[in-house]
């Protein structure tokens, strides 16, 4: 818990100083689902309406994933 806090302010800084790189390097080891991660390289790349459309797939796959029931912590800090 202590580590993912850690990584979460790291995030926060990184975007704050447009460190994008550094911001999606983290990411990609933070992401728990593979289309986060193929987002974020679409992101970085300059691929913006791909990574938008990566997106909203894992956002689409943990909706129904978690309909009857919600998500873990975990999995929380990927929706925002």
């Amino acid at each position: 818990m202590v580590l993912m806090r850690k990584i979460q302010m790291f995030v926060f800084v990184f975007s704050t100083l447009k460190e994008e790189d550094l911001w999606s390097g983290l990411w990609q080891r933070r992401a728990h689902l593979p289309e986060t991660i193929i987002g974020v390289a679409y992101e970085q790349q300059g691929f913006f309406e791909q990574a938008q459309g990566t997106y909203e797939l894992a956002m689409t796959k943990v909706r129904q994933e978690f309909i009857n029931m919600p998500a873990p912590i975990s999995l929380q800090s990927e929706y925002r």
